[in-house]
């Protein structure tokens, strides 16, 4: 596949402009007193969550061991 130069100039200009907008929309939001998005957690899903971490950290430790 060929990516051309005028290709790259328009991602960058789209990302550019898409940026602006978000960094605006962002400080418009805290200045309308707007809360901010509250993520809750069930505690089976923290429990899980520490679990998997577990998982890979002993995996990692394995792998430590074994090389």
């Amino acid at each position: 596949m060929t990516v051309y130069p005028f290709q790259i100039s328009e991602v960058i200009h789209t990302y550019d402009k898409v940026s602006k907008i978000s960094q605006s929309t962002a400080s418009d939001a805290k200045e309308r007193g707007e809360p901010e998005d509250i993520v809750t957690i069930s505690s089976e899903a923290k429990k899980r969550h520490i679990s998997g971490q577990n998982n890979n950290d002993a995996s990692l430790k394995n792998r430590k061991i074994r090389r």
